[in-house]
C-alpha cells in the first residue's frame, strides 16, 4: 500500500482490509517485512554496465557506485522488502487418533494390505501427489483471489529461486547455491518432479555456519540478532488512518536499519470469543455491583465493563476475531549494538511495555518466524502469547505500507521515507516521461545522470535538442566533450553544418515487416517537414493553395523518389562505404527531390489546373528554400556521425519564428530519423515549452506521444513547468500517454496546474514551491517528487564525478574549461582532478 493516497484509495484500502475476515478458517497469513543496508544488487548493476565501458564512461559509472555505497555505509540507503506467506491445510484420511473404532480398523487394514501387496509406496506417493496438487489448485487460487480481488493488494508469486533465496539469505551470506534436492512442478494439472541429489536440505541451507542459540539473542552469519515482540496492544492515537500509517511512520525513520517486523494473523471462532466476552462482562458487572454494595468504587470494575461491552460491539457489527503474533527482529555485528539498537527501537513507541524484549527463549521465537521451516505457530510455543484483535485494530500491526519500487534495475532515486531505492526503467520498459522543475533544482545533473547510464547499451540510441545559453554553452556540452566516443554534438548555429532532411534511416538488422513499417514511419515524418517547408509553420487563411492538394502532391513525391533505383542504389552505396567516403558525400539530398516534382515523375497524365499551380508553388517555395542559409543546411549531406550512442543537438542560431520552426523540425526528424534504427531509443526536449510552441512540431511529439511504444521510442520533456505545454497543439496526446512525471522545485504560481491537471493533493505539491525544496548543497542531492501512478517523494543523489561535469553554473563551467585545458590528453585524470576541486570546495 502506498504512503500518498488520495480519499478513494483510502477508502478501498479499508474495504479491503475488512475482506480479512473472509480469511479461512484454521490457515494463518504471515505479513514480512524486513529493510537492510544492502547495495550488493546495486553493486552487481553497476559492475556489468562498466564491464564493456571506455575508461572515460567507466570513471562516472564508478563514482555512481562509489557514491551508493557511501549512502549504503551511512545508513542512508535501504532496501527492504515485503513478503506474504499462507498456508494452506489438506485433510487426507483418517488420523491415527481420530476417528471411531471401525474407522481405525478399517484404515489399518488397508494399510496393510498395500504394505503386503508391495503397493504402500506407490499408493503413498500419489496420495502426496494429490495433496500437492490440490494445494496448488484450490489453496493458492483461493489465496490470490483473496488477497488481489478482495482485499486489494499488488502480488507477484515468488519463483523458486526466490522462495529459497528467502530462507538463504537468513543462515549464509554467499550468494544462493544451485538446488539439489527436489524440483515440482505443478502447473497446468500435471505433477512433474525431479530429484538432483539425496542431501539433506539442513546440509543445503547451513552451508557457511550453524547458528549460535541464546536466551537473550541469536548468532547467524556473523551478526547478532535481537528479539522483541508486542506485550500489549498499541494505543494509536487519531482516526483509523492513523493505526494504517502506525509501524510505517516507525520503520521510516532514517536510524532504524537491518530490521525485520513479522505479523502473523488467523481468524478465530466469533462464537466462542462472544460467548468469552458475555462471561468477562457479567464478571465486571458483578465485581461493580459488589463494591458498590459495600459503598465502595471499583474504577477497574467499570473500565472493564466498558472495554468487554465495545468489544461484543464490535464483534456484533461485521467483525471478526483475529489471533494474532507480532515480532521484531533486530540485527547487528556485536552484542553490544544488538542492546543498544533494541532500546532504541523501543523508545520509537509512546508507551513502556508495547514492545518488549525476549530474554528467555529468544532462539525459539526466532525459529518460530520461518514460515517455511517450523511447523509453530508464531508465540504459540512454549506459551501462548498471542493476542486477539478484531478487524479493525488489525492496520496497526499489518506493515503493509511502504515506499516499494515497481522495478528491481534502472536509474535509481532514494525514497524519501524508508530511503528505499525507486528504479526508473528506462531501458527495461517502454513509457514516456516529464521532467518538471525551476531553474537551478538540477534539472540538468538529473538528465545528465540518467542518459549517462544508458550509454552502456549497445542497442539504445539517445538524442536530445537542447536550447543553448547566449555564450553557446548546453547543459550537455560538457558531458559529449568528456566522452566523444559515445556522444556527437551538434551546434545548428554553425554554418558550415549539414543535414540531409531525406537521409532514410539505417534499417540493417530489423525484419522486413518491421523495416518496412519504420521506413513508413520515417516517411510520415519527412512529409509533414516538407508540407512545412512549402506552406509555413504559421499558416494562415489567405493563402490560394489548398494544404491537402500540397500535402497529397508531396506524399507522391516522396514515394516515387524512394522508389527510383538510382535514388535506392546511391543510398546503399553511401551506407555500405559508410559516414566520410566519397559515396557519402554522393548521396542523395533535397536537391534530388526537387527534379521529382513534375508530372512526368509523378505520372500525373490528367492534371488539373490546381494541380498544376500547386506544382509549380511546391517547386517555387523548395528552390527559395535551397537558396537560403537553413536550405543549404538541410540540402547537403550529413556532415557528423548520426551512429553514435548520444546525439545532442544545440539549437542556435535561431533569429526568428521560421528559422526556429525549420531547425527545431529538422532535429526532430533527425532525432526520429535515429530512433528507427535502434530497437531502443530516447528522445528527449530541453526546454520543451519552446520547441512545442510551433503546431507542426507539438503535433509530431504528441504522435510520437502515442505511437512511439511500436518503435521503442521513450519521450522524456523537460521543462520548467507544465503550464506552456498545456497550450500547444498536441497537449492532450503528450499528457495521456505520460506514465511517469518527475517534479521538483515548482513557482508558487504555477501549483495550480498540477493540482487542476495531474490531480496531486495541493498540500502535497505545495511543498514543492516551499524554499526549502529544491538542491541540498550540503548532502549534494535534489528533491523530486516521483509519479508513476503512485506518488513518492524522491532524493536524486548524483555522484561528485558526473555533479563536476554537467553543473552548469558559471563559476563551475569556467573551471570545467580551466581543467580541460590543463588536461587535453588525459580525460579521465582530467576529471578526476576536477572532481577533487569541486569536493574540497565543497567540504570548505
Amino acid at each position: 500500500i502506498a504512503p500518498i493516497l488520495s480519499e478513494e484509495e483510502v477508502f478501498n484500502v479499508f474495504a479491503g482490509i475488512k475482506s480479512l475476515n473472509d480469511l479461512p478458517l484454521g490457515e494463518s497469513l504471515t505479513v514480512h517485512f524486513g529493510q537492510f543496508i544492502d547495495d550488493s544488487t546495486r553493486q552487481a548493476q553497476l559492475t556489468e554496465l562498466m564491464s564493456e565501458a571506455t575508461p572515460e564512461l567507466r570513471l562516472l559509472l564508478g563514482g555512481a557506485a562509489k557514491r551508493t555505497r557511501e549512502l549504503t555505509e551511512t545508513g542512508i540507503r535501504k532496501v527492504n522488502f515485503l513478503n506474504l506467506f499462507v498456508t494452506y491445510t489438506v485433510d487426507e484420511g483418517v488420523e491415527p487418533d481420530k476417528g471411531d473404532f471401525f474407522d481405525r480398523i478399517l484404515a489399518g487394514g488397508e494399510k496393510t494390505w498395500y504394505q503386503l501387496t508391495g503397493s504402500y509406496g506407490e499408493v503413498k506417493r500419489v496420495a502426496i501427489q494429490e495433496i500437492l496438487l490440490e494445494a496448488y489448485q484450490r489453496g493458492f487460487g483461493k489465496w490470490q483471489r483473496l488477497l488481489t480481488n478482495q482485499i486489494g493488494l499488488s502480488i507477484q508469486p515468488m519463483s523458486e529461486a526466490e522462495m529459497r533465496y528467502e530462507t538463504w539469505r537468513r543462515f549464509n551470506r554467499s550468494p544462493l547455491r544451485p538446488l539439489n534436492r527436489v524440483i515440482i512442478d505443478v502447473h497446468g494439472g500435471s505433477f512433474k518432479e525431479q530429484q538432483i541429489s539425496e542431501v539433506h536440505p539442513k546440509s543445503y541451507l547451513l552451508e557457511s555456519e550453524v547458528p549460535v542459540a541464546h536466551r537473550k539473542w541469536v548468532k547467524a552469519k556473523g551478526r547478532y540478532t535481537g528479539v522483541l515482540l508486542f506485550g500489549d496492544k498499541p494505543d494509536v492515537e487519531g482516526d483509523e488512518i492513523d493505526e494504517l500509517f502506525f509501524l510505517h511512520e516507525i520503520f521510516s525513520k532514517e536510524t532504524l536499519y537491518d530490521t525485520e517486523l513479522i505479523t502473523q494473523i488467523r481468524r478465530g471462532n466469533s462464537s466462542v470469543l462472544k460467548d468469552k466476552m458475555s462471561s468477562l462482562t457479567k464478571q465486571a458487572q458483578n465485581a461493580a455491583r459488589y463494591a458498590s454494595e459495600k459503598g465502595e468504587i471499583d474504577v477497574g470494575a467499570s473500565l472493564s465493563v466498558e472495554r468487554a461491552i465495545d468489544a461484543q460491539t464490535a464483534l456484533y457489527q461485521d467483525e471478526e476475531p483475529f489471533h494474532t503474533a507480532t515480532v521484531i527482529l533486530v540485527h547487528r555485528p556485536s552484542v553490544r549494538l544488538v542492546n543498544r539498537a533494541c532500546a532504541d527501537l523501543q523508545s520509537y513507541f509512546r508507551r513502556d511495555g508495547w514492545v518488549v524484549r525476549e530474554e528467555e527463549y529468544a532462539w525459539r521465537v526466532w525459529l518460530q518466524t520461518f514460515p517455511q521451516l517450523c511447523w509453530d505457530r508464531l508465540l504459540g510455543k512454549p506459551f501462548n502469547r498471542q493476542r486477539t484483535y478484531v478487524t479493525s485494530e488489525l492496520p496497526r500491526i499489518l506493515p503493509l505500507v511502504c515506499n516499494n519500487s515497481q522495478d528491481t534495475d534502472g536509474f535509481e532515486f532514494l525514497a524519501e521515507e524508508g530511503q528505499c531505492p525507486i528504479y526508473l526503467p528506462l531501458y527495461q520498459r517502454h513509457f514516456n516521461t516529464g521532467i518538471f522543475a525551476a531553474s537551478g533544482s538540477g534539472k540538468s545533473v538529473l538528465m545528465s545522470d540518467i542518459l549517462c547510464q544508458l550509454l552502456p547499451y549497445r542497442d539504445m540510441a539517445s538524442t536530445v535538442l537542447e536550447f543553448p545559453r547566449k555564450d553557446g554553452s548546453g547543459s550537455f556540452d560538457g558531458l559529449c566533450q568528456y566522452l566523444p566516443e559515445y556522444c556527437t554534438y551538434v551546434d545548428m548555429g554553425d554554418g558550415d553544418v549539414g543535414w540531409n532532411v531525406v537521409e532514410p534511416p539505417n534499417l540493417r538488422g530489423f525484419s522486413r515487416k518491421e523495416q518496412q513499417e519504420r521506413f513508413a514511419d520515417f516517411k510520415e515524418e519527412l512529409l509533414d517537414i516538407l508540407v512545412a517547408l512549402v506552406m509555413g509553420f504559421k499558416r494562415g487563411a489567405s493563402l490560394e493553395i489548398n494544404e491537402d492538394t500540397v500535402r497529397s502532391i508531396l506524399l507522391l513525391v516522396i514515394e516515387t523518389f524512394y522508389e527510383d533505383v538510382e535514388i535506392r542504389e546511391r543510398f546503399g552505396t553511401a551506407f555500405r562505404h559508410g559516414f566520410g567516403s566519397t559515396e557519402w558525400r554522393q548521396m542523395p539530398t533535397l536537391v534530388e527531390v526537387l527534379a521529382f516534382v513534375s508530372l512526368e515523375r509523378l505520372q500525373l497524365s490528367a492534371a488539373t489546373g490546381e494541380i498544376l499551380k500547386t506544382l509549380e508553388y511546391i517547386k517555387l517555395r523548395l528552390r527559395s528554400w535551397l537558396e537560403s542559409r537553413l536550405g543549404k543546411l538541410l540540402s547537403r549531406t550529413t556532415t557528423f556521425r548520426t551512429d553514435a550512442r548520444m546525439m545532442v543537438v544545440a539549437l542556435r542560431g535561431l533569429n526568428n519564428d521560421t528559422d526556429a520552426s525549420i531547425i527545431g523540425s529538422l532535429s526532430y526528424l533527425g532525432a526520429f530519423r535515429r530512433s528507427l534504427t535502434a530497437p531502443r531509443s530516447v528522445f528527449a526536449i530541453d526546454e520543451a515549452p519552446i520547441l512545442l510552441d510551433f503546431d507542426p512540431l507539438a503535433i509530431s511529439v504528441g504522435r510520437v506521444s502515442a505511437n512511439g511504444r511500436k518503435s521503442g521510442i521513450r519521450l522524456i520533456l523537460v521543462a520548467q513547468g507544465i503550464g506552456s505545454i498545456l497550450k500547444c497543439a498536441a497537449a492532450d496526446k503528450i499528457f495521456d500517454n505520460m506514465e511517469v512525471k518527475i517534479t521538483g522545485r515548482v513557482h508558487s504560481q504555477s501549483v495550480d496546474h498540477y493540482v487542476t491537471h495531474f490531480k496531486y493533493p495541493y498540500g502535497l505539491i505545495a511543498e514543492n514551491a516551499s524554499e526549502k525544496y529544491g538542491i541540498n548543497h550540503n548532502d549534494r542531492y535534489s528533491r523530486w517528487l516521483y509519479d508513476n501512478g503512485s506518488l513518492v517523494p524522491v532524493r536524486h543523489y548524483p555522484s561528485a564525478e558526473i555533479f563536476s561535469l554537467v553543473a552548469n553554473g558559471m563559476e563551475e563551467a569556467s573551471l570545467r574549461r580551466n581543467f580541460w585545458q590543463s588536461y587535453k590528453g588525459d580525460r579521465v585524470q582530467g576529471l578526476y582532478q576536477l572532481t577533487n576541486q569541486f569536493t574540497q570546495r565543497k567540504t570548505a
